[in-house]
């Protein structure tokens, strides 16, 4: 498995509950339709008074062909566009990671 990691940070005027509000009901069903997607996960930080960004987006796809064509695809294009509504966009980090998995337990 391959994954796009996009570490975020909320945009001026938005509280952490409003971040979380748009990216659970504005921005994650615009990500959902990205081609090849297998799985997508927002992940909130835990104490956003103490972390650098405030949360992790987790995409997921089986080969990392299939997540650079999603990358290159016109609803990434969308995607961003939208991620710049409700992020500092200056402060994301993005990168790709390939899964190694040593433990699970599920």
């Amino acid at each position: 498995m391959y994954k796009a990691i996009i570490q975020l940070s909320r945009a001026d005027g938005y509280s952490f509950d409003e971040f979380i509000d748009y990216w659970e009901t504005e921005h994650a069903p615009l990500a959902a339709e990205l081609p090849n997607l297998q799985r997508y996960a927002i992940c909130p930080v835990a104490d956003p008074e103490k972390a650098p960004h405030d949360g992790v987006a987790e995409l997921v796809f089986e080969t990392q062909e299939a997540l650079f064509a999603a990358l290159d695809s016109e609803t990434f294009g969308k995607v961003q566009q939208d991620a710049a509504e409700f992020t500092e966009t200056d402060e994301t980090v993005f990168f790709v990671v390939e899964e190694r998995v040593q433990v699970d337990r599920s």
